[in-house]
């Protein structure tokens, strides 16, 4: 198929213009697009405002029901997902140092997490996260992650 040059600009103008005004991507949500709806992301993505750490013998249903009311959370932006697997790696990056706590740790001693981003990316949308998650079965403690700090927290027995 030969492209000419008008039909190259043409094929062009369809998809960046055409395509996203009549399907809505690239709009920005207004208020009256309905309410907000949490993402779950790769870890890699995100920039957790809040670690939700399940106990070490939560069962799925638990860590899965924990995840459905995160999802449902007006404040929170997006959420990602840590296995015990992705827990062994970032616990290997923070104690490098300690070759004899690293060779006792094994992926089924450590919990697994739900970080969570928030809407505002402040304390007001990291408290009102914990406040409204609050302790469910199966949750160890919801804390703030390594340099992001909140002194006020409505559940003090959960920060970290």
């Amino acid at each position: 198929m030969k492209v000419t040059q008008r039909g190259f600009f043409g094929v062009t103008w369809l998809i960046l213009v055409v395509v996203p005004l009549v399907t809505g991507a690239g709009a920005t949500p207004s208020a009256t697009d309905g309410p907000h709806r949490p993402t779950l992301v790769s870890l890699s993505a995100l920039k957790p405002d809040l670690d939700v750490f399940m106990q070490v013998g939560a069962t799925q249903a638990e860590v899965a029901h924990v995840e459905h009311v995160v999802a449902h959370l007006s404040d929170v932006r997006r959420y990602a997902l840590v296995g015990r697997a992705q827990a062994l790696k970032i616990f290997r990056q923070i104690f490098r140092g300690r070759p004899d706590l690293l060779r006792r740790v094994t992926a089924a001693e450590l919990p697994e997490t739900i970080d969570v981003e928030t809407i505002h990316r402040d304390c007001a949308s990291a408290n009102a996260v914990k406040t409204e998650l609050g302790l469910p079965a199966g949750v160890d403690a919801v804390g703030y992650p390594r340099g992001f700090s909140c002194s006020n927290s409505p559940l003090n027995g959960g920060v970290r």
